[in-house]
């Protein structure tokens, strides 16, 4: 299978080599049929919550002669799942506040994962705040750009103690912080659009809550101009 999606094979070389890949919510298999043909994943596991996918994925799992290497699997997150069932789990294409209930849910299942694989669409700080409590460390984030618009691709691995993080870690991310990736200036450039965009909302508001937003929005925006000038 060709595939030259950027935001998927971003995704893809983040796995690494791995006995058994599972990717929830994995709407056509694409990820696991390259996992496997690119002998990145010995086997892997297509989980989706609903038949419509799963039917798309087993056709294209079968085309792909890989069905006696990747498994179809109805399930709602990891609920279907037991700890050590697979050594790197992908989780893409779903908001943070998702991702989150999904590790949440199932937390022997999450930490018997050696890598966590997570590409939130939205509420990305909400999503890193939650890994750093829950004792998960964030050791990888990449950008992909498709069509336009920035992804961020976040590695976490389970730890033993909580992590300490500074605002930066959960605004920007405690690796995108750093600047060292080519897609750095676009990315904090979004970040900068988006909380000006929520500003100007919250001014016309009036209200004391939005008050005390905008201020919280304002240091934000501070915080992220110091980044933009150091990228």
């Amino acid at each position: 299978m060709e595939f030259k999606n950027p935001r998927l094979l971003a995704i893809l070389n983040q796995i690494g080599e791995c006995d058994c890949l599972c990717d929830i919510g994995t709407d056509h298999a694409f990820l696991p049929i390259l996992a496997v043909q690119n002998k990145i994943a010995k086997r892997a596991i297509a989980s989706d919550v609903k038949f419509g996918p799963l039917k798309i994925a087993e056709k294209n799992i079968v085309e792909s002669g890989l069905q006696d290497r990747i498994s179809v699997v109805k399930s709602d997150g990891f609920r279907e799942f037991q700890p050590g069932e697979f050594d790197i789990a992908v989780i893409a294409g779903m908001g943070g506040h998702l991702i989150s209930d999904i590790l949440g849910a199932s937390p022997d299942v999450a930490r018997s994962c050696r890598k966590l694989i997570l590409q939130p669409m939205m509420d990305i700080p909400f999503c890193r705040e939650w890994l750093f409590q829950n004792k998960f460390d964030i050791i990888d984030e990449v950008l992909a750009i498709d069509e336009h618009k920035v992804y961020v691709i976040i590695t976490a691995v389970p730890v033993v103690v909580q992590i300490n993080c500074l605002p930066e870690d959960i605004i920007i991310g405690p690796v995108l912080k750093l600047g060292r990736d080519s897609n750095f200036s676009l990315y904090v450039d979004k970040l900068i659009r988006r909380r000006k965009q929520r500003l100007a909302g919250l001014c016309v508001s009036g209200t004391k809550e939005s008050f005390l937003a905008s201020e919280i929005v304002k240091n934000e925006l501070e915080l992220l101009h110091k980044f933009r000038e150091k990228g």
